[in-house]
Protein backbone atom coordinates (compact mmCIF):
# COMPACT_ATOMS: atom_id res chain seq x y z
CA UNK A 1 0.00 0.00 0.00
CA UNK A 2 1.13 4.01 -0.53
CA UNK A 3 2.16 5.42 2.14
CA UNK A 4 2.78 8.72 2.89
CA UNK A 5 6.21 10.48 2.65
CA UNK A 6 7.67 10.83 6.45
CA UNK A 7 10.15 13.70 7.43
CA UNK A 8 12.70 11.03 8.36
CA UNK A 9 12.42 9.76 4.20
CA UNK A 10 12.99 13.33 3.36
CA UNK A 11 15.02 15.36 6.22
CA UNK A 12 15.08 18.52 5.49
CA UNK A 13 14.51 22.53 7.05
CA UNK A 14 11.45 25.08 5.23
CA UNK A 15 12.97 28.62 5.65
CA UNK A 16 10.66 31.74 4.61
CA UNK A 17 12.95 34.77 3.67
CA UNK A 18 10.95 38.45 4.66
CA UNK A 19 11.37 40.58 1.36
CA UNK A 20 11.79 43.79 3.11
CA UNK A 21 13.83 43.16 6.52
CA UNK A 22 15.55 39.49 4.82
CA UNK A 23 14.78 37.96 7.80
CA UNK A 24 14.73 34.54 7.45
CA UNK A 25 12.06 32.16 9.57
CA UNK A 26 11.80 28.82 9.96
CA UNK A 27 8.59 26.92 9.20
CA UNK A 28 7.78 24.23 11.59
CA UNK A 29 7.23 20.69 9.39
CA UNK A 30 4.58 18.55 10.98
CA UNK A 31 3.95 14.94 9.25
CA UNK A 32 1.09 14.23 7.51
CA UNK A 33 -0.74 12.51 9.82
CA UNK A 34 -0.36 15.50 12.70
CA UNK A 35 -3.25 17.81 13.06
CA UNK A 36 -3.37 21.45 12.92
CA UNK A 37 -5.53 23.99 13.99
CA UNK A 38 -7.28 26.51 10.90
CA UNK A 39 -10.23 28.58 11.61
CA UNK A 40 -12.20 26.34 14.40
CA UNK A 41 -11.18 23.34 12.87
CA UNK A 42 -8.46 20.79 13.59
CA UNK A 43 -7.48 19.08 10.57
CA UNK A 44 -4.08 16.59 9.25
CA UNK A 45 -3.44 15.74 5.77
CA UNK A 46 -3.77 11.87 6.45
CA UNK A 47 -5.10 9.57 8.46
CA UNK A 48 -8.66 10.02 10.95
CA UNK A 49 -9.23 12.88 12.54
CA UNK A 50 -9.85 12.01 15.78
CA UNK A 51 -8.49 15.61 17.72
CA UNK A 52 -11.05 17.29 15.53
CA UNK A 53 -13.75 14.40 16.08
CA UNK A 54 -13.75 14.66 20.26
CA UNK A 55 -14.00 18.60 19.80
CA UNK A 56 -16.91 18.37 17.40
CA UNK A 57 -18.49 15.46 19.49
CA UNK A 58 -18.14 17.57 22.93
CA UNK A 59 -19.50 21.00 20.98
CA UNK A 60 -22.74 18.55 20.35
CA UNK A 61 -22.78 17.49 23.70
CA UNK A 62 -23.14 20.89 25.21
CA UNK A 63 -25.54 22.06 22.36
CA UNK A 64 -27.81 19.34 23.73
CA UNK A 65 -27.53 20.04 27.65
CA UNK A 66 -27.94 24.02 26.64
CA UNK A 67 -31.66 23.08 24.14
CA UNK A 68 -32.55 20.52 27.20
CA UNK A 69 -32.34 22.72 30.21
CA UNK A 70 -34.03 24.94 27.97
CA UNK A 71 -37.28 26.38 28.57
CA UNK A 72 -37.70 26.80 24.73
CA UNK A 73 -41.02 26.76 22.98
CA UNK A 74 -40.96 24.19 20.25
CA UNK A 75 -40.83 26.95 17.68
CA UNK A 76 -37.50 28.73 19.55
CA UNK A 77 -36.47 24.86 19.78
CA UNK A 78 -36.31 24.64 16.14
CA UNK A 79 -35.11 28.26 15.57
CA UNK A 80 -32.28 26.96 17.90
CA UNK A 81 -31.17 23.94 16.23
CA UNK A 82 -31.49 24.68 12.53
CA UNK A 83 -30.16 28.34 13.15
CA UNK A 84 -27.48 28.10 15.69
CA UNK A 85 -26.29 24.05 16.29
CA UNK A 86 -26.35 22.97 13.15
CA UNK A 87 -24.63 25.74 11.56
CA UNK A 88 -22.41 25.56 13.85
CA UNK A 89 -21.35 21.92 13.83
CA UNK A 90 -21.24 21.81 9.96
CA UNK A 91 -18.87 24.60 9.80
CA UNK A 92 -16.73 22.17 11.82
CA UNK A 93 -17.39 19.31 9.14
CA UNK A 94 -16.53 20.55 5.99
CA UNK A 95 -13.29 19.58 5.20
CA UNK A 96 -13.38 15.89 7.10
CA UNK A 97 -13.60 13.04 5.88
CA UNK A 98 -15.79 11.19 8.73
CA UNK A 99 -18.58 8.78 7.67
CA UNK A 100 -21.63 9.32 7.43
CA UNK A 101 -22.21 6.50 11.04
CA UNK A 102 -19.55 8.75 12.66
CA UNK A 103 -21.31 12.11 11.47
CA UNK A 104 -24.67 10.61 12.84
CA UNK A 105 -23.19 9.69 15.97
CA UNK A 106 -22.27 13.11 16.42
CA UNK A 107 -26.04 14.76 15.78
CA UNK A 108 -27.33 11.28 18.02
CA UNK A 109 -27.35 13.39 21.59
CA UNK A 110 -28.54 16.66 19.36
CA UNK A 111 -31.55 15.21 17.70
CA UNK A 112 -32.64 13.44 20.98
CA UNK A 113 -33.08 16.74 23.21
CA UNK A 114 -34.60 18.55 20.00
CA UNK A 115 -37.21 15.90 19.92
CA UNK A 116 -37.77 15.98 23.38
CA UNK A 117 -37.86 19.67 23.61
CA UNK A 118 -40.41 19.80 20.79
CA UNK A 119 -42.61 16.97 22.39
CA UNK A 120 -41.79 13.92 20.08
CA UNK A 121 -40.84 10.44 21.47
CA UNK A 122 -37.28 9.72 21.59
CA UNK A 123 -37.52 6.19 19.58
CA UNK A 124 -39.29 7.51 16.72
CA UNK A 125 -38.16 6.35 13.54
CA UNK A 126 -35.48 8.88 12.13
CA UNK A 127 -36.67 7.85 8.90
CA UNK A 128 -39.83 9.78 9.76
CA UNK A 129 -38.01 12.54 11.42
CA UNK A 130 -35.61 13.14 8.86
CA UNK A 131 -37.68 12.36 5.83
CA UNK A 132 -39.44 15.25 3.57
CA UNK A 133 -42.50 16.51 4.28
CA UNK A 134 -44.06 15.81 0.91
CA UNK A 135 -43.53 12.43 2.23
CA UNK A 136 -44.71 12.51 5.83
CA UNK A 137 -41.43 13.69 7.41
CA UNK A 138 -40.55 16.00 10.17
CA UNK A 139 -37.65 17.09 7.07
CA UNK A 140 -34.92 17.33 10.22
CA UNK A 141 -31.64 18.87 8.82
CA UNK A 142 -29.38 15.77 9.04
CA UNK A 143 -25.84 16.66 9.66
CA UNK A 144 -24.13 14.18 7.23
CA UNK A 145 -25.99 15.45 4.31
CA UNK A 146 -25.94 19.07 4.94
CA UNK A 147 -22.06 17.72 5.24
CA UNK A 148 -22.07 16.46 1.47
CA UNK A 149 -24.35 19.47 0.29
CA UNK A 150 -21.81 21.98 1.56
CA UNK A 151 -18.68 19.94 0.14
CA UNK A 152 -20.05 20.10 -3.09
CA UNK A 153 -21.07 23.79 -3.24
CA UNK A 154 -17.89 24.35 -1.85
CA UNK A 155 -15.77 22.85 -4.77
CA UNK A 156 -17.72 24.11 -7.65
CA UNK A 157 -17.68 27.41 -6.24
CA UNK A 158 -13.50 27.21 -6.01
CA UNK A 159 -13.11 25.73 -9.39
CA UNK A 160 -15.29 27.72 -11.32
CA UNK A 161 -14.06 30.99 -9.93
CA UNK A 162 -10.26 29.51 -10.64
CA UNK A 163 -9.28 31.22 -7.69
CA UNK A 164 -5.36 29.71 -6.18
CA UNK A 165 -7.65 27.55 -3.79
CA UNK A 166 -9.80 25.99 -7.23
CA UNK A 167 -6.50 25.40 -9.08
CA UNK A 168 -5.07 23.38 -6.16
CA UNK A 169 -8.18 21.33 -5.84
CA UNK A 170 -7.64 20.53 -9.44
CA UNK A 171 -3.86 19.32 -8.84
CA UNK A 172 -5.03 17.14 -6.09
CA UNK A 173 -8.32 15.69 -7.85
CA UNK A 174 -5.81 14.98 -11.13
CA UNK A 175 -3.37 13.37 -8.36
CA UNK A 176 -5.99 11.59 -6.79
CA UNK A 177 -6.94 10.31 -10.63
CA UNK A 178 -3.76 8.69 -11.49
CA UNK A 179 -3.74 7.17 -7.58
CA UNK A 180 -7.09 5.50 -8.65
CA UNK A 181 -5.79 4.16 -12.17
CA UNK A 182 -9.42 4.42 -13.59
CA UNK A 183 -10.45 5.25 -17.02
CA UNK A 184 -13.19 7.45 -16.08
CA UNK A 185 -13.58 10.72 -13.73
CA UNK A 186 -13.80 9.74 -10.06
CA UNK A 187 -16.59 12.01 -9.51
CA UNK A 188 -17.94 11.87 -12.83
CA UNK A 189 -18.69 8.10 -12.34
CA UNK A 190 -18.87 7.93 -8.43
CA UNK A 191 -20.78 4.65 -8.10
CA UNK A 192 -17.29 2.68 -8.99
CA UNK A 193 -15.81 0.85 -6.56
CA UNK A 194 -12.98 3.19 -5.00
CA UNK A 195 -12.70 1.39 -1.91
CA UNK A 196 -8.87 0.93 -2.24
CA UNK A 197 -7.83 4.69 -2.59
CA UNK A 198 -6.89 6.40 0.98
CA UNK A 199 -9.70 8.33 2.94
CA UNK A 200 -9.51 11.86 1.55
CA UNK A 201 -11.90 14.74 1.45
CA UNK A 202 -12.31 13.99 -2.77
CA UNK A 203 -12.90 10.05 -1.92
CA UNK A 204 -15.57 11.60 1.06
CA UNK A 205 -17.21 13.54 -1.74
CA UNK A 206 -17.42 10.80 -4.41
CA UNK A 207 -19.19 8.54 -1.53
CA UNK A 208 -21.85 11.32 -0.84
CA UNK A 209 -22.36 11.49 -4.55
CA UNK A 210 -22.98 7.85 -5.13
CA UNK A 211 -25.18 7.59 -2.09
CA UNK A 212 -27.35 9.95 -3.63
CA UNK A 213 -26.74 9.21 -7.51
CA UNK A 214 -25.11 11.85 -8.41
CA UNK A 215 -22.06 13.39 -10.52
CA UNK A 216 -19.81 16.25 -10.76
CA UNK A 217 -18.53 16.73 -14.32
CA UNK A 218 -16.30 19.09 -14.86
CA UNK A 219 -14.75 19.81 -18.52
CA UNK A 220 -11.52 20.38 -17.60
CA UNK A 221 -11.23 17.41 -15.19
CA UNK A 222 -8.24 15.38 -16.34
CA UNK A 223 -7.40 12.10 -17.05
CA UNK A 224 -4.76 9.43 -18.47
CA UNK A 225 -5.76 8.79 -21.98
CA UNK A 226 -5.31 5.37 -24.05
CA UNK A 227 -2.12 4.62 -26.24
CA UNK A 228 -3.43 2.58 -28.83
CA UNK A 229 -6.48 0.57 -30.14
CA UNK A 230 -7.43 -2.56 -27.51
CA UNK A 231 -5.65 -0.66 -24.94
CA UNK A 232 -7.51 -0.61 -21.53
CA UNK A 233 -6.64 0.50 -18.42
CA UNK A 234 -5.36 -1.82 -15.39
CA UNK A 235 -7.34 -0.79 -12.97
CA UNK A 236 -10.66 -1.20 -14.76
CA UNK A 237 -9.42 -4.59 -15.58
CA UNK A 238 -8.79 -5.57 -12.23
CA UNK A 239 -11.91 -4.55 -10.63
CA UNK A 240 -13.67 -6.77 -12.83
CA UNK A 241 -12.47 -9.85 -11.76
CA UNK A 242 -12.21 -8.71 -7.80
CA UNK A 243 -14.13 -6.65 -6.05
CA UNK A 244 -11.96 -6.87 -2.38
CA UNK A 245 -10.78 -3.59 -0.91
CA UNK A 246 -7.25 -5.27 0.12
CA UNK A 247 -6.68 -7.17 -2.94
CA UNK A 248 -7.27 -4.01 -4.99
CA UNK A 249 -4.64 -2.22 -2.64
CA UNK A 250 -1.92 -4.16 -3.22
CA UNK A 251 -2.67 -4.55 -7.18
CA UNK A 252 -2.68 -0.89 -7.30
CA UNK A 253 0.39 -0.60 -5.26
CA UNK A 254 2.24 -2.87 -8.02
CA UNK A 255 0.77 -0.43 -10.50
CA UNK A 256 1.89 2.55 -8.69
CA UNK A 257 5.88 1.63 -8.10
CA UNK A 258 6.07 0.72 -11.91
CA UNK A 259 4.15 3.79 -12.62
CA UNK A 260 1.50 1.87 -15.12
CA UNK A 261 -1.50 2.69 -15.66
CA UNK A 262 -2.87 0.96 -19.14
CA UNK A 263 -1.95 -2.33 -20.90
CA UNK A 264 0.21 -0.43 -23.19
CA UNK A 265 2.57 0.57 -20.18
CA UNK A 266 3.55 -3.02 -19.50
CA UNK A 267 3.26 -4.52 -22.91
CA UNK A 268 6.09 -4.90 -25.28
CA UNK A 269 6.33 -2.47 -28.48
CA UNK A 270 4.34 -4.59 -30.97
CA UNK A 271 1.78 -5.25 -27.92
CA UNK A 272 1.32 -8.99 -28.45
CA UNK A 273 3.25 -9.95 -25.46
CA UNK A 274 3.65 -8.47 -21.68
CA UNK A 275 6.84 -7.37 -21.21
CA UNK A 276 8.42 -10.05 -18.82
CA UNK A 277 10.45 -7.66 -15.98
CA UNK A 278 6.84 -5.91 -15.96
CA UNK A 279 5.05 -8.85 -15.64
CA UNK A 280 7.58 -10.29 -12.39
CA UNK A 281 7.50 -6.66 -11.09
CA UNK A 282 11.25 -6.77 -10.94
CA UNK A 283 11.50 -3.53 -13.55
CA UNK A 284 13.18 0.21 -12.65
CA UNK A 285 9.54 2.18 -12.52
CA UNK A 286 8.54 3.45 -15.97
CA UNK A 287 9.55 7.04 -16.44
CA UNK A 288 6.51 9.12 -16.93
CA UNK A 289 5.93 12.77 -17.13
CA UNK A 290 3.13 12.50 -14.50
CA UNK A 291 3.77 13.21 -10.63
CA UNK A 292 3.32 9.72 -8.96
CA UNK A 293 2.52 9.31 -5.30
CA UNK A 294 5.82 7.62 -3.16
CA UNK A 295 5.17 3.97 -3.54
CA UNK A 296 7.54 1.42 -2.18
CA UNK A 297 8.88 -1.92 -3.94
CA UNK A 298 6.42 -4.04 -3.43
CA UNK A 299 6.42 -7.68 -1.11
CA UNK A 300 6.69 -10.92 -2.48
CA UNK A 301 2.79 -10.90 -2.02
CA UNK A 302 1.98 -8.65 -3.88
CA UNK A 303 3.63 -9.59 -6.88
CA UNK A 304 2.06 -12.78 -6.65
CA UNK A 305 -1.22 -11.53 -6.68
CA UNK A 306 -0.41 -8.57 -9.43
CA UNK A 307 1.05 -11.69 -11.71
CA UNK A 308 -2.21 -14.23 -11.06
CA UNK A 309 -4.32 -11.05 -11.94
CA UNK A 310 -2.26 -10.16 -15.23
CA UNK A 311 -2.70 -13.92 -16.21
CA UNK A 312 -6.13 -13.78 -15.44
CA UNK A 313 -6.88 -10.52 -16.83
CA UNK A 314 -4.74 -11.26 -20.77
CA UNK A 315 -3.86 -15.21 -20.64
CA UNK A 316 -5.39 -16.04 -23.82
CA UNK A 317 -4.75 -19.45 -23.45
Amino acid sequence: MSKPTTIRDIPCDIDLVQSESNESVQIKRLESNESFKLLGVQVQLHGPMNANYKKIEEKARQLARRIKSSSLSARAADLAYNSVAMPQLQYTLLMTTYTDKDIEKIQRPLTKAFLSRIGFNNQISRDIIYGPRKYGGYQLSHLPTNRGHDEIKYLIGHIRMQDPLGIMMETVLAQLQVFSGSGTHILADPSQNLSYLPDTWFKTLSIFLAKINGSLIFKQAWKPSLQRIRDSYLMDDFRRHTTSTKQLERLNACRMYLRATTLADISIESGTHLNSDLFECTSQPLSSKFQWPHQVQPTSRMIKEWKSMLFRCYATN
